[in-house]
């Protein structure tokens, strides 16, 4: 398990508990390039998190006083 602290923020592992944060931000992506990410409903972040979990490419970036996603870091 990866994780990697900042004064304010955590990077870290993808967890299932990331999928409501995860729909939250990607449901309706304010940057165009992230059109091809949008999720269509809860069940694809659900999906979504099972799949980032088992990667070792997808990170997820929270804050670091709740632990909450807040977006994400890939390569």
């Amino acid at each position: 398990m990866l994780n990697i602290n900042t004064d304010r923020r955590l990077i870290r592992t993808v967890k299932e508990k990331d999928a409501a944060g995860l729909w939250e931000y990607l449901s309706q992506p304010r940057v165009n390039c992230f059109l091809e990410d949008r999720l269509r409903s809860r069940e694809a972040a659900d999906i979504e998190v099972r799949r980032r979990k088992k990667r070792e490419d997808h990170l997820a970036v929270c804050l670091k006083n709740s632990d909450r996603i807040i977006g994400d870091v890939f390569a």
